[in-house]
């Protein structure tokens, strides 16, 4: 089983922060790390909502949602 590296620091927003990834065949893909947080599950779960209803109908500028 492969291993992703992670690159360098693209961004920060409300939820979290999003790092480059680069997997074995040296594909590059963004990951949006969200902070644990149990103050406002809610907000999480309507950011969540809103990455899955863009997935269900990508543009070719918006980047793939692979949920983990």
């Amino acid at each position: 089983m492969g291993r992703d590296t992670v690159g360098e620091y693209l961004g920060e927003g409300m939820f979290g922060m999003v790092m480059e990834i680069s997997n074995q065949k040296n594909e590059k893909f963004a990951a949006k790390m969200i902070k644990a947080t149990k103050d406002k599950p809610e907000v999480l779960k309507i950011e969540l909502d809103m990455m899955e209803k863009i997935a269900a109908d990508p543009h070719e500028s918006i980047l793939q949602l692979i949920a983990v």
